[in-house]
């Protein structure tokens, strides 16, 4: 099988998707999604909900060579992240048998590090979350990594870009951060490298069993939203603690996407948020 005809199944088709299918030449792709998506006009739509657990006929019939797995809880909690994540990942791996063995790229994130006092993660880390919710991130990651599939496990840290604009409205809000570190990808970086891993694979080069995508700057929150504020003309920022963040505090190191031969279009925040306050019509 050739590069171009190689079939590629997308299960979760949001944001994400949207802005990486267009960048996918080498795979015929089908997405799988609860709704159908616009951007879906182009290739084969299934339209499903893995938690009903009835998909037919079962995925490893389909001929897959890669498989890449976008889910979106409903909500931040262990129930929806126990539904979402686990139980979902225990199902395509089930579906999948024993006969094929497609590359799974699973997405997931860097709250699987429970780390939190400002130290450095790289992929030999220790991924002991503390909240429940990414322990079952956690669990979701084993399901797929003991599937006896080939695996990449993308550990993405805070995505920002266009519709991802948190930080910005925090800013306008006046809230001023705390001292804990954060760190971003912008989305289009993150589509970006999600395209790169899977043209990797699609000419037989091997993938990292875990990545993390983050851009090369981790920076204390009340930095990067005092240079927010004076990008927006925002005057007076209270400080926050902020003391139910998901990221934690910690530093997210990007060596291997360097190692790898990846390049990012926004390398810190300082090209990525002007361009999206532009857009945005904020400046």
């Amino acid at each position: 099988m050739t590069a171009n005809t190689q079939k590629l199944l997308w299960i979760g088709c949001g944001a994400l998707a949207r802005q990486t299918l267009p960048l996918l030449s080498h795979y015929a792709i089908t997405g799988l999604s609860r709704t159908y998506k616009p951007y879906l006009a182009d290739h084969t739509f299934w339209q499903a909900d893995l938690s009903a657990q009835n998909l037919t006929p079962p995925l490893g019939e389909q001929g897959f060579s890669a498989i890449v797995i976008t889910l979106t809880p409903n909500a931040y909690s262990a129930e929806d992240y126990r539904t979402t994540y686990w139980l979902n990942s225990q199902y395509i791996v089930q579906q999948l048998g024993q006969k094929t063995k497609p590359l799974l790229l699973f997405v997931s994130s860097t709250s699987v590090y429970g780390q939190s006092d400002g130290e450095w993660v790289d992929e030999s880390s220790p991924a002991e979350p503390s909240s429940p919710a990414a322990q079952w991130l956690l669990a979701a990651e084993q399901e797929i990594a003991n599937s006896g599939c080939p695996f990449c496990i993308l550990r993405p840290s805070g995505i920002y870009g266009p519709g991802r604009d948190y930080l910005i409205r925090q800013v306008l809000q006046g809230n001023g951060g705390g001292e804990q570190f954060t760190n971003r990808i912008h989305s289009l970086d993150l589509a970006r490298l999600l395209a790169f891993l899977l043209q990797r694979f699609s000419c037989g080069a091997p993938l990292p069993p875990y990545v993390l995508a983050s851009d090369d700057l981790p920076v204390p929150s009340h930095h990067l939203r005092a240079w927010l504020a004076e990008l927006l003309a925002v005057t007076k920022l209270r400080p926050s603690q902020e003391p139910t963040s998901r990221g934690g505090n910690k530093r997210i190191s990007n060596q291997l996407l360097h190692q790898l031969g990846f390049e990012l279009r926004y390398p810190t925040y300082k090209e990525g948020y002007p361009e999206l306050c532009r857009q945005a019509k904020l400046v």
